[in-house]
């Protein structure tokens, strides 16, 4: 069997107990090598007690716990690089992961959008001709440090994998290199066809507050300025039908604690005028997500952003859903017009 280290963004835990769309996509990765059994895999991840529960034969998880004196250090030394304009950036969970993986030698390293991982790896571990990159989102052109490990991954990397062709030219771009593969994400067709009886969805609808002849709009993701909540409920509000309904799906940084954020805010005071049609769910787990898909009746993508790929539109389109999306980065990838 292959040795494989599977790097996290380092962000939220692997298995996603906490959800996230890069976070959901390794796991899948996880259960798919428990069955084909190809790979002994060493996922390294942030901590979270839930990961106890989870039980794999092919896959150690290894849980980074971030010392506070660890994210301290960090801070001080990047507020220094900073100062004496270095170009360079620490980070915590990186910290962490280099002590863990001193003298581990693997077939392959892979990491998934977590460039000062990737630098870190290279520079300070043994495992320097083996590493694949796993880019889920757009290089921030305007950071230095996330252009200069770019250029680093275009150089180095035994291959770049791109979640779309629209994220591999962009890359390839910055990076000057042409090692790239689309490698585009996917879901479990299987765990979104659900059958499920029409008075189920109505119940499940109802606890909710959608009435049997709601016509239902569903947002589903992070709430955040790039992903045009914001836009979509300002058109809403111009939809003089009480039984159009608009359900928003998710929070601003998953299942986090935080109850209260600036957007949030913003949209929820915008929302007002229209709070009987508009309803905000918070946080879904992403096991319970193919059963709030059935709740729907189209689905809107409205990014503002380029959006890398967009897991959102398969979930919808293997939910049966049609889709309303903006024609923005790789979601033209994703859905066509037909």
């Amino acid at each position: 069997m292959l040795k494989v280290a599977m790097i996290t963004p380092g962000y939220l835990p692997v298995p996603a107990v906490n959800g996230g769309a890069v976070e959901v996509l390794i796991e899948d990765l996880l259960q798919g090598n428990e069955k084909e059994k190809k790979c002994k895999i060493d996922c390294y991840t942030v901590s979270n007690d839930r990961l106890k529960d989870y039980k794999f034969n092919n896959t150690s998880i290894i849980q980074l716990n971030i010392k506070k004196t660890t994210q301290i250090v960090n801070k001080i030394v990047n507020i220094l690089y900073k100062t004496f304009k270095v170009k360079k950036w620490r980070t915590s969970f990186s910290r962490e992961l280099i002590k863990e993986m001193k003298g581990k030698k693997y077939d392959y390293v892979v990491v998934h959008n977590n460039l000062m991982a990737y630098r870190d790896i290279y520079e300070k571990t043994e495992n320097k001709d083996n590493l694949v990159y796993v880019l889920h989102n757009n290089i921030n052109e305007d950071d230095v440090n996330h252009v200069l490990i770019a250029k680093l991954i275009g150089k180095t990397a035994k291959k770049m994998l791109a979640v779309s062709d629209y994220t591999r030219r962009q890359f390839n771009r910055i990076s000057k290199s042409d090692n790239t593969e689309v490698f585009y994400n996917c879901v479990d067709l299987d765990q979104y066809n659900l059958n499920i009886s029409k008075e189920d969805i109505q119940k499940e609808r109802t606890e909710l507050g959608l009435k049997p002849d709601d016509f239902v709009f569903m947002f589903s993701g992070r709430i955040d300025i790039y992903k045009g909540i914001l836009e979509l409920v300002k058109a809403f509000k111009k939809i003089d039908n009480k039984n159009i309904k608009l359900l928003i799906v998710g929070k601003s940084w998953f299942d986090s604690n935080d109850t209260e954020d600036e957007y949030t805010n913003v949209l929820l005071k915008e929302s007002q005028d229209i709070s009987e049609k508009v309803i905000f769910t918070g946080f879904v787990n992403p096991k319970d997500m193919p059963k709030m898909y059935k709740m729907a009746d189209c689905l809107v993508v409205p990014s503002v952003w380029e959006e890398p790929f967009g897991v959102v539109a398969l979930e919808g389109m293997a939910s049966g859903l049609p889709l309303i999306v903006t024609n923005s980065g790789g979601l033209p990838e994703v859905v066509d017009d037909r």
